[in-house]
C-alpha cells in the first residue's frame, strides 16, 4: 500500500487512516487494502494486514458474528483536572477490528487510547463527532474490548451518541454496533 513492494505495519495504519477519513487513499491503495473485497476500506482489512505481518493466517470473512455489539460505560469517568474527565468505554465482545462513529455533547474529546497491548487505533474529531477505527493481529480483549476516551470542556455531564460502526473478529467476520446512548 505504501508503494515500497512490501507488508508492514505501516501499511495497516494506512488502511486505518483511509478508514476513518485522515487520508484519501489512491485507487492503487484503496485496491491493495480492500482484503475481503467489498470495495471500502474497513478496520478488518487492517486486522488481515497484521496478521500476515506477523505470519498468521489470513481469512478473508465476511460472515456474520452473533448479534449486535453494544458499547458501555467502563468503571466511573475519573476527573483529571477542572474541565476534563477519562471516561473508560467497553464493547463486551471479542475483536481484532472495530469501526465506531459517535457524537459527544456537552464535552470535547481531546484524546482516545486503545487499551491493548499489540492493537493500533486511528482516530478523527470533526466538532461532536468522532470516528474511531482500530485493529490487532490478534483478539483485542478475552471478553472485552476497552477504549479511553478524554473529554475537555466536561462539566458535570455529558452524552455519548453511537450512530454507527462495527466490529471484526479475526477472521474478518463482523456484527454492527447498536445504537446507543451513554450518560457521562
Amino acid at each position: 500500500m505504501t508503494g515500497d513492494g512490501e507488508v508492514f505495519s505501516n501499511d495497516a495504519i494506512l488502511a486505518l487512516r483511509i478508514d476513518v477519513g485522515l487520508v484519501t487513499g489512491t485507487p492503487e491503495q484503496i485496491c491493495a487494502a480492500d482484503i475481503d473485497g467489498n470495495e471500502a476500506v474497513e478496520a478488518n482489512d487492517a486486522v488481515a494486514i497484521l496478521r500476515h505481518v506477523v505470519g498468521l493466517p489470513v481469512d478473508k470473512g465476511g460472515g456474520a458474528l452473533a448479534g449486535p455489539a453494544g458499547l458501555r460505560i467502563d468503571g466511573t469517568p475519573r476527573r483529571l483536572d477542572v474541565g476534563s474527565v477519562l471516561v473508560g468505554l467497553a464493547i463486551d465482545a471479542e475483536v481484532a477490528g472495530l469501526d465506531l462513529d459517535f457524537e459527544v455533547e456537552g464535552a470535547t474529546v481531546s484524546s482516545v487510547n486503545l487499551m491493548a497491548e499489540d492493537g493500533l487505533l486511528v482516530h478523527r474529531t470533526e466538532s461532536s463527532r468522532v470516528t474511531i477505527a482500530a485493529a490487532a493481529a490478534r483478539s483485542l480483549g478475552t471478553q472485552t474490548t476497552r477504549l479511553e476516551l478524554r473529554l475537555s470542556d466536561f462539566d458535570t455531564s455529558a452524552t455519548l451518541r453511537v450512530t454507527g460502526g462495527k466490529v471484526f473478529d479475526t477472521q474478518g467476520n463482523q456484527a454492527p454496533m447498536e445504537s446507543d446512548t451513554l450518560e457521562i
